[in-house]
């Protein structure tokens, strides 16, 4: 059984208006639209690595049902791993100089 309809059997399971109103509005106040959910589910969006990533739901008669768990699922992967930009670290003293002196002679042979 997926992870998924293991969690709406555990009585986990929400509707796209109740996971809509989980999530804030991209603009203003307010909440995202159902309609956001559905195309969260349905067409999905594309990951930092390129691949598509839906958020999973499963079908119950005529509506869908997602729960937390799959929210928090699908931003993630959409996130990515890493959400702290890459640090360069600092130069070394000696590194510093030797870039220093290479700016000096690039600058005397411009003529400046």
């Amino acid at each position: 059984m997926s992870k998924i309809l293991e969690e709406i059997v555990a009585g986990e399971g929400i509707t796209l208006s109740q996971a809509a109103s989980i999530l804030p509005a991209h603009r203003g106040g307010g909440r995202t639209s159902p309609s956001a959910i559905w195309r969260a589910i349905k067409t999905g969006c594309k990951s930092p690595t390129g691949e598509i990533v839906k958020l999973a739901a499963a079908r119950f008669g005529s509506r869908y049902l997602t729960s937390r768990g799959a929210i928090q699922r699908y931003m993630e992967a959409l996130t990515g791993t890493d959400l702290t930009p890459a640090l360069t670290p600092p130069r070394s003293p000696s590194a510093r100089a030797k870039a220093c002196a290479a700016a000096s002679v690039k600058l005397q042979a411009m003529g400046a």
